[in-house]
């Protein structure tokens, strides 16, 4: 018996002088056709545009990549200083599996886990000489805990290995990085205005201001002074330092070399749709020589410098690399250099849901954009960026945010007090980055640079 359900039938549409006849919505508001098949036209597109950047990362930027080199020397200095500076290993350990009991975490997980923070691969890809030295620090670091761990492996946890974890992009409109351009661009015009020359580097670029004879024999008779170097942080370009640039061009300009580092993949750039493993994120065997070059081709003498955020990074890069020939003094603030084997930082910027607006703003402008996201997740190589306080250059100074919500500001002080090579600042009642507009709080900051 045949079904009593049959399909539709659909008439092809009457025609009227070979043309389709319109809608009734077209009919209504009188839309020609041909602006109709503009308005989708324009739509596709848009969605094209919209999800271009999210696919080109999603394609070619998740490859895994090949880590710097780190003598067996270097990984026991690490990690010895890592262990005799914890506040409370356990606790430590249990962050960095992000918040499992310490009880559940089991010999195999802590295997996974140091594989990848000293060796940055898998258990599988250890040689049979790294899997000796592996199980030496366990065996070092269950002393140090006063108890064993449980044999085997606990597969119902995970842990933190950022570089290789596949990181998270939020898609955004080409439009979006057009708007930052315009804004870096109004920005270059300011530097310019105010006396600086761009040097346009292979990924990244160096403001530069020298003080011109005019300004050195003004009334404040001062010689030329120490070169002063700022480098900036995460941010949705660079306009949100040009107050702090201002100020120490008022304020030191007129006897300081003044530089300022522009990093794109930092701030929202176009760079980051370059192709090849390093491609457009500027790292530490590429950024020093630079450096050295700019002041060895300015006779400068080592600069103080001034790092913010992602920019104490790069001022340990100088401190480590720069043989002595970049840095005299530093000063830090909101520095996320230090301390890097506790998990705060990795797990606030990654991983934690947002619990605030403010999170939900830092999250979609910095944490998930393109260029920043793949900085993070591919490019933080841990042993590079953290920097140990007996490193710190001797006079430095350090400023903390008490409310930072990215690093925990009182585990920083209470490790670097530990230790006399530099003086630490706990600003009270804000958060990391308020500085840049708290006038008050800047100039505080900026008065701290030595006038030599």
């Amino acid at each position: 018996m045949s079904s009593p359900w049959k399909a539709p039938r659909h008439s092809r549409p009457s025609k009227e002088n070979g043309s389709q006849k319109p809608s009734e919505f077209q009919a209504r508001h009188n839309i020609p056709p041909q602006d109709i098949v503009k308005y989708n036209l324009a739509l596709c597109l848009a969605g094209f545009f919209r999800f271009l950047p999210w696919w080109h990362f999603t394609h070619t930027h998740q490859r895994l990549l090949r880590p710097p080199d780190v003598t067996r020397a270097s990984r026991a200095r690490l990690l010895d200083h890592c262990l005799d500076n914890m506040i409370d290993p356990m606790y430590m350990l249990s962050g960095w599996f992000l918040g499992a009991p310490p009880a559940s975490i089991c010999r195999g997980n802590v295997e996974e886990w140091l594989a990848w923070a000293l060796f940055f691969v898998d258990p599988i890809h250890l040689t049979l000489r790294e899997e000796q030295e592996l199980t030496g620090y366990i065996d070092h670091f269950e002393t140090l805990v006063g108890r064993s761990l449980p044999p085997g492996k606990n597969q119902d946890i995970r842990c933190i290995r950022l570089s290789l974890q596949p990181f998270r992009v939020i898609p955004r409109p080409l439009a979006y990085y057009g708007i930052i351009a315009a804004a870096d661009g109004v920005c270059g015009l300011m530097l310019r205005f105010m006396g600086f020359s761009p040097i346009h580097l292979s990924n990244w670029s160096v403001w530069i201001r020298i003080p011109s004879p005019s300004e050195k024999h003004s009334k404040s008779k001062k010689k030329k002074g120490q070169p002063i170097v700022l480098a900036h942080g995460l941010s949705a370009g660079i306009a949100p330092y040009m107050d702090a640039v201002r100020s120490l061009v008022k304020d030191k300009g007129a006897s300081h070399p003044l530089l300022v580092l522009h990093l794109p993949n930092l701030c929202a750039g176009f760079p980051w749709m370059g192709q090849g493993d390093k491609g457009s994120v500027p790292s530490m065997e590429l950024m020093i020589p630079d450096l050295l070059r700019i002041f060895h081709r300015h006779h400068l003498p080592p600069a103080t410098w001034i790092g913010h955020s992602f920019g104490s990074i790069i001022t340990t890069w100088a401190i480590k690399a720069g043989k002595g020939r970049l840095v005299g003094k530093s000063i830090f603030v909101d520095p996320v250099c230090f301390a890097l084997w506790e998990p705060e930082l990795v797990y606030n910027f990654v991983y934690r849901p947002p619990s605030s607006a403010m999170d939900v703003l830092i999250r979609y402008f910095v944490g998930r954009e393109c260029g920043v996201a793949r900085s993070i997740g591919r490019h933080f190589w841990w042993h590079q960026n953290v920097l140990l306080a007996p490193d710190i250059p001797l006079g430095s100074v350090v400023f903390l945010s008490e409310y930072d919500g990215i690093i925990d500001s009182s585990k920083v002080a209470w490790y670097l007090r530990r230790f006399p090579q530099s003086s630490v600042h706990v600003i009270p009642n804000i958060r990391h980055a308020e500085w840049l507009i708290r006038p008050k709080i800047r100039d505080r900051i900026l008065a701290s640079i030595p006038s030599i």
